[in-house]
């Protein structure tokens, strides 16, 4: 099936020639073909389409199709379409300008790159195994955002998967009742499994550590953006320590409140994060400094009988 004729910019203003349109289809040619003898052209899928159908004739003039060698491609008329201007074929054809979602514009030979490459329209597959995301890619970012936790679990499981299959490709033996002391019989295979399965842990905490600073990261940055008035006077600052790694601790500066002692003040909270606490859903863990005074401060920890642990502490 051809192009719609819709998403072709004509400088005349009066739309796509009708010559550029598959007979069949009533669109604009898509690698046209020509048959013979008549010589008139059809989009590729359309001749294929009518040939399985069991026809012989040419649709426009019934002359009768001889396919000797095959129907050859009308390059001419495939050249001058692929040098045609169009809008991103992504967005909907009866969308208004202002909600299309993408202004690019180009040659039709063109779109296929800005498709892949560029287009925030284009629709793509979560790249992680086992999640079955499917959307445009300006929807990627926020579905990374809000599915961190589930990709750690669909990560960990692949790595552990892996790590399954090395340990039985080195030890075949493994999965069967006496694979364990056909292992046991050599301290050395011990020890190169244990080590394998050390680099292993490793790899998968530093994978947790990644994705938490990946949702840190993002988070903090539209809360800046974004922040409501009534926080207009916190600031968050990133430790000096995390400014080339992972983040795993913020440092939030809080105003004091007008009308009290603390009025004028802006007082720092050390922020504590971990992967183990971002997989439970647990809230961070808050600190202020030592010798900050406040009745519901001691050594730093906050301590009200309202709060319990995991519960705002």
């Amino acid at each position: 099936m051809g192009y719609d004729s819709n998403y072709f910019l004509c400088d005349d203003g009066e739309g796509v020639d009708e010559t550029l349109l598959c007979p069949i289809c009533q669109s604009v040619y898509d690698t046209p073909m020509v048959i013979d003898p008549c010589g008139h052209s059809f989009c590729k899928e359309c001749v294929k389409e009518l040939l399985d159908s069991g026809h012989e004739n040419c649709p426009v003039c019934r002359t009768k199709m001889i396919e000797r060698g095959g129907i050859p491609p009308n390059r001419a008329l495939k050249g001058l379409i692929s040098n045609m201007k169009i809008r991103c074929m992504n967005c909907p054809d009866d969308s208004d300008i202002s909600t299309r979602g993408c202004s690019w514009t180009g040659r039709l030979s063109d779109f296929p790159s800005h498709s892949e490459n560029d287009c925030p329209l284009y629709m793509v597959s979560c790249p992680i195994e086992g999640c079955d995301f499917v959307g445009p890619r300006s929807a990627m970012l926020q579905h990374n955002i809000d599915n961190i936790a589930l990709h750690t679990d669909l990560i960990i499981a692949a790595k552990l998967e892996k790590i399954k299959g090395e340990l039985l490709g080195a030890a075949p033996g493994l999965s069967s009742p006496d694979g364990i002391s056909a292992i046991s019989s050599s301290n050395h295979g011990i020890n190169e499994l244990k080590e394998r399965l050390d680099e292993q842990d490793r790899e998968i905490d530093t994978l947790k550590a990644r994705l938490l600073d990946n949702w840190l990261s993002g988070f903090f940055r539209e809360w800046i953006l974004a922040k409501p008035p009534y926080f207009s006077d916190f600031v968050i600052y990133r430790p000096i320590k995390y400014l080339t790694g992972p983040i795993s601790q913020i440092i939030v500066g809080i105003p004091g409140p007008g009308r009290s002692d603390w009025e004028g003040g802006l007082y720092p909270l050390l922020v504590t994060f971990t992967p183990e606490g971002f997989e439970r859903k647990e809230p961070p863990k808050c600190d202020f400094p030592e010798t900050f005074f406040h009745p519901n401060v001691y050594e730093g920890n906050v301590h009200v009988n309202t709060l319990v642990e995991f519960e705002g502490s």
